[in-house]
C-alpha cells in the first residue's frame, strides 16, 4: 500500500474463492503490505480482495497527506498488485492439458483514489412518484446536497453550487434546509433556510423561476444560453444564528436540500425535431434523462482559528 493510507486492522475479505490474507508494514502504521493466498482460482468470475482502509492525516514520512492549508484534494496512486508461486493447470482436453505452468508477474492498472478536505454529492427524489430516476414533467424533485467535512480539517464560509439542467425550474416556494451531524454521529440538527419570493419568465411556453435569493441561498437560470440554473446555498448566516458559530469541523457531515420541478419540455439545450414546439424545448419523458452537478467551498481555519486565503479545489459530480 503507499505510504499515504493506512490499514484500519479491520478484517480482509475475500470473495469469489478461498483464501487468507495477512498484513504487515515497518515501523509506521501508514503503507504497508497485504499478502494474499488463493489455494485455487478458476474461471469465470472475478475474485475481489476487500482491504480497509482509511486516508492519514499524515504520511509516513510525516508529511500532510492533504495541504493543511488551502485544502486542496490530493490523489492516492495504489502500485499494481503482483503475483508469484502460481500454477495453472489447462483444462481436460486442450492442447496442454496435463502440463502445468508457473506464473509469475505484476499487474498492468494502478489503483487510485482521492483524497478530500470537503466532499460533495448530489442525490435527489422524486417526492410525487417516490422515485430516484424516472421523473416526469411535473413532478416535485427535492435535491440534496450531502456534504462531509474531513477530520482534518475545519471549514468557515461553507459555499454549495448546484447547477440544474433546462429540464427543471427551481421552486423557492419551499423551504430550502441545512441538516447536520456531528462527527460520530448523534441527533442530527435541521436548520430552515426559508423560502424565496422569485422572479419568474415564460420560456418556451413554461412558466420558469429565473432568480430570486435570500440571506441562505440563491439562484439565477441561464435563459439566454443553456437554460440551466445554478442554485447556490450559503449558509453561514444561518449556522451562526442556529449554533452560535458558523465554523463547521472535523468528521461533520451534513446535507442542503432545496426543490425543483421537471418541466414538460426542455427550455433550451436539448432539441427534438418531431416535437410540435420546434427544435428548440423537445418533450421530456420519462425515458429522458435530466441532471444537476454539484460544487462545493470553504475557507480552510488553521488550528489558531485563523481563515486561509485559498478555498480547497472544487468538486464536481453529476447526479
Amino acid at each position: 500500500m503507499p505510504d499515504n493510507l493506512q490499514y484500519t486492522g479491520g478484517a480482509i475479505t475475500i470473495t469469489g474463492t478461498a483464501g487468507s490474507a495477512t498484513f504487515s508494514n515497518d515501523a509506521t502504521p501508514q503503507g504497508g503490505q497485504v499478502d494474499v493466498s488463493l489455494p485455487s482460482v478458476s474461471g469465470p468470475g472475478s475474485i475481489i480482495i476487500d482491504v480497509p482502509v482509511y486516508v492519514p492525516q499524515t504520511a509516513s514520512d510525516g508529511t500532510p497527506v492533504i495541504d493543511p492549508v488551502t485544502g486542496t484534494s490530493t490523489v492516492i496512486v495504489s502500485a499494481p498488485a503482483s503475483y508469484s508461486a502460481g500454477t495453472w493447470n489447462p483444462y481436460a482436453g486442450s492442447a496442454d492439458a496435463g502440463t502445468p505452468y508457473t506464473i509469475a508477474g505484476t499487474g498492468t492498472a494502478s489503483a487510485t483514489m482521492t483524497a478530500k478536505s470537503l466532499a460533495v454529492q448530489v442525490g435527489l427524489n422524486d417526492l410525487t412518484s417516490g422515485s430516484a430516476s424516472n421523473l416526469r414533467p411535473g413532478d416535485e424533485v427535492q435535491f440534496k446536497l450531502n456534504f462531509e467535512v474531513s477530520d482534518f480539517f475545519n471549514f468557515t464560509n461553507l459555499t454549495l453550487q448546484a447547477i440544474l439542467d433546462d429540464g427543471f425550474t427551481v421552486d423557492p416556494t419551499v423551504a430550502a434546509t441545512l441538516t447536520l451531524t456531528a462527527a460520530g454521529g448523534g441527533a442530527p440538527t435541521t436548520i430552515d433556510l426559508g423560502t424565496i419570493t422569485p422572479t419568474n419568465q415564460t420560456v418556451s411556453d413554461q412558466v420558469v423561476a429565473t432568480t430570486g435569493s435570500n440571506a441562505n441561498w440563491s439562484f439565477l437560470r441561464d435563459n439566454a444560453g443553456t437554460g440551466d440554473t445554478t442554485v447556490s446555498p450559503t449558509p453561514s448566516a444561518a449556522l451562526l444564528a442556529a449554533l452560535g458559530s458558523a465554523q463547521l469541523t472535523g468528521g461533520e457531515t451534513g446535507t442542503v436540500t432545496f426543490n425543483a420541478r421537471v418541466l414538460d419540455r426542455y427550455t433550451n439545450s436539448h432539441t427534438d425535431t418531431s416535437d410540435p414546439g420546434g427544435p428548440i424545448g423537445g418533450s421530456i419523458t420519462e425515458l429522458n434523462t435530466v441532471h444537476a452537478d454539484v460544487s462545493g467551498t470553504g475557507t480552510v481555519v488553521t488550528a489558531l482559528g485563523i481563515p486561509t486565503a485559498l478555498p480547497p479545489t472544487r468538486l464536481r459530480r453529476r447526479g
